[in-house]
Formats: C-alpha cells, sequence, structure tokens
C-alpha cells in the first residue's frame, strides 16, 4: 500500500522528468507482474485505485512512446490477474484505443502486447465486453494485411480462443477467407500448425460452404506438405485431416 502511495506521488511530483516517470511507471509494471490473482496487493490496486492508475498512464502514453511498453505490461497484468477489471477496462478509453492502435502502422513487439492483453479478457469471464467493439472486422482485416510472422501468429492465437470461448460462433466465411490468405504465405510451421487448427474445427463441425472455399484453393495438396513436416504438432493434425476427411472418400 506505501508503495502504491509513492508510486502516486512520483507520477503527480515528476510530470517534467521523464527518465524518473520511466522507472516509476516501469517499476509498477514489475510490481505487477510478480504478482499472482490471490495476492492483497493486487486488490487494493484494482479496488482503490483502478481509475487513478488509467487517468494517470492516459496522460503518460501521450507523452513519449517510450512509455508504451511498460504500460501495455501494467494493463495486460491486471487484466490477467482480475477478471472482473476486464469489463471495466473495456468500457474506458483503453478499448478503441488498443484497437485503434491495432490498425496502424505501430511496431511489431507494442502490436504483440496489445495482442496479449485481448487474449487475457477474451480467456477471461468477461469476454462479452469486447463484443461491441467489432473486434471480429478488425481481427480479420488484420490476419489477412499482417506481415510480421510473429504478430501473425499471436493475432491467430487470439483469433482461435476467441473461436472457443464462443463455440464457434466467431467462425465465419470472412475469417475462412483470411486463414487462405495467411496459409499461402507459408510464413512458418507455428503459423501453418494454428491453421491447422482451425481447420479441424471446419471439418469437424461440418461447415460445407468453408470446406469448399478450402479445396477451391488447393487445401488437401497443402495438408500433405504439411504431413510431411518436422513439426510433429503440425504433421499429427495435417494427416489427422487426411486420413478422416479426404482419404476415407477416396478409398
Amino acid at each position: 500500500i506505501e508503495l502504491y502511495n509513492l508510486f502516486e506521488y512520483f507520477l503527480i511530483q515528476n510530470y517534467g522528468n521523464k527518465d524518473l516517470l520511466l522507472d516509476v511507471v516501469w517499476g509498477l509494471s514489475n510490481i505487477l507482474m510478480q504478482l499472482n490473482e490471490k495476492d492483497d496487493f493486487i486488490d487494493f490496486i484494482c479496488d482503490k485505485y483502478f481509475d487513478n492508475i488509467l487517468n494517470q498512464l492516459q496522460i503518460l502514453i501521450k507523452i513519449d512512446t517510450d512509455f508504451v511498453v511498460p504500460i501495455f505490461r501494467i494493463i495486460g497484468n491486471i487484466t490477467s490477474l482480475k477478471d472482473n477489471y476486464c469489463e471495466k477496462f473495456f468500457d474506458e478509453y483503453w478499448g478503441n484505443y488498443l484497437l485503434g492502435l491495432l490498425k496502424d502502422n505501430i511496431l511489431p513487439k507494442h502490436k504483440i502486447l496489445i495482442v496479449w492483453i485481448l487474449h487475457n479478457i477474451c480467456a477471461g469471464t468477461n469476454f462479452n465486453c469486447i463484443h461491441k467493439f467489432n473486434i471480429n472486422e478488425i481481427l480479420i482485416n488484420l490476419l489477412k494485411k499482417e506481415n510480421n510472422s510473429e504478430v501473425l501468429y499471436h493475432l491467430l492465437k487470439l483469433y482461435f480462443g476467441i473461436v472457443n470461448n464462443t463455440k464457434n460462433d466467431y467462425l465465419n466465411s470472412d475469417l475462412v477467407d483470411a486463414l487462405i490468405v495467411v496459409i499461402k504465405k507459408d510464413l512458418n510451421e507455428k503459423i501453418n500448425l494454428v491453421c491447422c487448427f482451425f481447420c479441424e474445427k471446419i471439418f469437424e463441425g461440418k461447415y460445407n460452404e468453408f470446406i469448399n472455399k478450402l479445396n477451391e484453393n488447393g487445401f488437401k495438396e497443402i495438408l500433405e506438405n504439411w504431413s510431411l513436416s518436422s513439426n510433429e504438432e503440425l504433421k499429427n493434425s495435417s494427416t489427422y485431416l487426411l486420413e478422416n476427411f479426404y482419404n476415407k472418400k477416396d478409398s
């Protein structure tokens, strides 16, 4: 408690001292990273100071881009530790701000941190708070346009988590179009593996319209290539699809 009071005092007194402010913000970020959801300190911070933290971070993030990483880490740690603050968080300035940043030409490391925050929210019990931001359209556009393989991998994992959390509600034709774009890029095996997991859901759910789209884009040949992969998970997943949804029909 005294530590947070000190944090707040330094923020108020030192808006002109960037180096000191950075140390303070990184300090809170590192402290939150060491906590767990049962820790009294995180309860105290969220219950008493949540609004103040958001207000102060909104100001700091506009001062200098050096504040972006520690601020995103603070937000990410709060949303990972406290489900009940996710909805409040996304009722505030940050929901539109973060999703707007994702659509801009920002650094890949910043995109990955934003996706981490969104993943924390989507994995929680207050997932519904994210529906109002039209996240489906935003993420699908990002999947089609993103060329950084690490960012793309995290975006795919986020969207796969959303599909799981909504019992396939977000499994739609636009997503399949985006998957086809990603698959054809053939960036690396871990990206291909997540795409293969999506395709398992499509085939197992008998989404014939989506299956036809995949087949029109040479999906069987792609699976045959994946089945030769040195990545065991990709090899097993693609072999499973071939044996259960192609080879049976061909025999």
